[in-house]
């Protein structure tokens, strides 16, 4: 959960990460080797912005894999002319750009459930109806 404000915007869920990882890399060219239902199970507690970095981690990683290759010297210089124009992003590019990137809410669960207890009392979760289960409207409950 991420609060701005007063407003709070819950972490993406599994399928939701998967949609926003389908969103971001639709103009990437991806290995046989990347799942993004994978992706998706690793990146549990990241946000939407967490993914974006993530991938970007994974984009710039491929860049740095293309510019090194055939050099066969990891300290020589790159050769940005062997940089294709359109990359390609291994799975190795994502696991690489796991160690740089992490999810900016841990697993510490009693944060994520005060976050909610504070949205829950002072945020915009307070003002929203409340479910009425059945066939009446929130309004005829109220009444």
């Amino acid at each position: 959960m991420v609060c701005y404000g007063k407003h709070a915007v819950d972490l993406p869920d599994k399928v939701a990460r998967r949609e926003i990882l389908a969103l971001i890399l639709k103009d990437e060219t991806l290995a046989p080797d990347v799942d993004l239902a994978t992706l998706a199970t690793m990146t549990t507690n990241y946000s939407g912005s967490d993914l974006k970095n993530l991938c970007m981690a994974a984009a710039l990683s491929a860049v740095r894999r293309a510019s090194h290759a055939g050099l066969g010297d990891p300290a020589a210089p790159p050769n940005w002319a062997a940089v294709p124009v359109q990359r390609t992003l291994t799975w190795t590019d994502f696991l690489h750009a796991f160690n740089e990137v992490k999810a900016s809410i841990g697993d510490d669960t009693a944060t994520l459930a005060a976050l909610r207890k504070w949205d829950q009392q002072y945020g915009d979760s307070r003002r929203r109806p409340k479910t009425v289960l059945g066939f009446r409207s929130a309004d005829a409950a109220t009444s």
